[in-house]
């Protein structure tokens, strides 16, 4: 095969291995049970969050999360202490 045929297979092969990889995850997601498909999604949110340089900054105040937080639970997207007035907050008021 010669590299201009590669070169005009390649879109094709791409958007085929998209389609597939899509219908995996599809097919992956039909056997998890809801806890484990927002687990599944909190760890490609926090899979995003390292690419655009925010994992590991508490949603809350913009501070850095502690390492011991992160080490516990990676997918944490606030501080302890931002967490703890959370749900402070929800047990006073319910939110």
């Amino acid at each position: 095969m010669s590299t201009l045929d590669m070169d005009q297979a390649l879109p094709t092969f791409l958007a085929e291995s998209r389609e597939l990889l899509e219908e995996m995850e599809g097919a992956l997601l039909s056997v998890l049970d809801s806890e484990e498909r927002q687990e599944l999604v909190m760890i490609n949110e926090a899979l995003g969050k390292i690419q655009q340089g925010l994992f590991g900054v508490c949603e809350d105040c913009d501070e850095p999360i502690g390492l011991k937080r992160l080490l516990a639970r990676p997918t944490a997207t606030l501080s302890v202490e931002a967490q703890e007035r959370r749900e402070l907050k929800q047990k006073m008021f319910g939110d």
